[in-house]
């Protein structure tokens, strides 16, 4: 992806997002899974910063058991606001 313009970066992520959507909650607890969406995270929309955050409040019980899911919170947090998590 990196290699890719950066224009369409947004469109190439949003793509592969829809795909991994359904195991977003898993994919954060593991590290290259972490990564992935971390990036996707950084170059994607709106409406996939939006889902990150709409999982990490479904699911912040366990993802915060995972120091790597801890980073991708992180990130979010500054962001979005997660008030359960504070």
């Amino acid at each position: 992806m990196l290699n890719i313009p950066e224009p369409e970066r947004a469109v190439q992520s949003l793509v592969y997002f829809k795909k991994i959507r359904p195991f977003l909650a898993s994919y954060m607890q593991k590290k290259e899974g972490s990564r992935v969406i971390q990036l996707l995270y950084k170059w994607g929309t709106a409406e996939i910063k939006a889902q990150v955050h709409k999982v990490i409040l479904e699911n912040w019980k366990d993802l915060i058991r995972s120091k790597y899911a801890l980073h991708t919170i992180s990130k979010a947090s500054n962001d979005f606001d997660l008030p359960r998590l504070v």
